[in-house]
C-alpha cells in the first residue's frame, strides 16, 4: 500500500533536499523541500566510526575521511546534521503538514575502497536497526549503488521500498536478472541518452518503477516524462506543475 500511495501520481523527488535554495543535505534544505510539496526527499547517509549516521554526500571533507570520528570533523562543517536530528524534523513536519514526509535514504558505500566506508552488509544491518527503533517502515525508502546494501536490506525485510542506483554506462539488459534477484522496487538510473524506451519497457516488464536522477531542465523533464518513467529526482521542484 505504501508503494502504491507513493506512485499514485508522477513522483517528484527532491535531490538532497531543496539544494539550489539551501545547502544540500541540511535540515533547512529538507524542510524547504517538504514545504514545497516534494513527494519524497533524497538524502545521503554515512556511518561514522563512532557509530553515528550523518547526512552528507561526499566520502571526504576538506581534511580527512568522513568516516573518521565526528569529533574530528572541522568546525566549519558544523551544519552537517545527524540522522537522528533529521528524523526529528521529519516527524515534526509530518505532524505540522498533516502528511507523510517521506525520506529516501541513500546509503553511501564504496566496495572498491574499504577505507571509505564499512562493508555493505554491515551498513544495511546498522540502518535497519534505526528503521526498527523509530518504526520508519512507511516513512522512508532506501537506495544505494552497492548491491550488497540492497540485498541485505531485502533479506531483513521483504516490505521495504528499495532502489538500486546506476550510472549511465549501466547495461540493463545484461544485469536485469541480477536486479530481479535482489529484488528491488525501483530502478534509479542516471538520466542520460542510454535511458530509452527499450530500457524502460524492460524495467517495467520486470515490475520496476523508474526514477531517473538528476533532471534539472524543462527540456530534460519533458523528455524523460514522455518516455514513461514513474518519477524524477530533481534539484528544481518548480519544474513540475502536475
Amino acid at each position: 500500500m505504501f508503494l502504491e500511495d507513493l506512485f499514485s501520481k508522477f513522483h517528484i523527488q527532491a535531490h538532497r533536499g531543496a539544494s539550489p535554495i539551501h545547502t544540500e543535505n541540511t535540515l533547512e534544505a529538507i524542510e524547504y523541500a517538504a514545504r514545497k510539496g516534494a513527494d519524497s526527499i533524497e538524502i545521503d547517509l554515512h556511518l561514522t566510526d563512532d557509530n553515528q549516521w550523518i547526512v552528507f554526500h561526499d566520502f571526504h571533507l576538506q581534511t580527512g575521511q568522513l568516516t573518521r570520528e565526528r569529533k574530528k570533523v572541522p568546525s566549519d562543517f558544523f551544519h552537517i546534521p545527524t540522522l537522528e536530528k533529521t528524523l526529528q524534523l521529519q516527524q515534526s513536519l509530518s505532524s505540522e503538514l498533516k502528511e507523510n514526509v517521506v525520506l529516501d535514504l541513500e546509503i553511501k558505500s564504496d566496495p572498491r575502497n574499504p577505507s571509505y566506508s564499512r562493508d555493505g552488509q554491515t551498513l544495511a544491518i546498522e540502518i535497519y536497526k534505526i528503521i526498527e527503533e523509530h518504526r520508519l517502515h512507511e516513512h522512508i525508502m532506501l537506495r544505494s549503488f552497492d548491491p550488497m546494501v540492497v540485498a541485505t536490506l531485502r533479506k531483513l525485510n521483504k516490505n521495504l521500498i528499495l532502489s538500486f542506483l546506476t550510472l549511465k554506462d549501466f547495461d540493463l539488459k545484461k544485469h536485469i536478472h541480477k536486479l530481479s534477484e535482489l529484488p528491488i522496487n525501483i530502478w534509479a538510473p542516471e538520466a542520460c541518452d542510454n535511458l530509452d524506451l527499450e530500457a524502460i519497457a524492460l524495467a517495467k516488464h520486470h515490475g520496476l518503477k523508474i526514477i531517473p536522477w538528476t533532471v534539472n531542465t524543462p527540456k530534460e523533464f519533458k523528455h524523460f516524462q514522455s518516455l514513461g518513467v514513474d518519477g524524477l529526482t530533481t534539484d528544481d521542484l518548480t519544474l513540475y506543475s502536475g
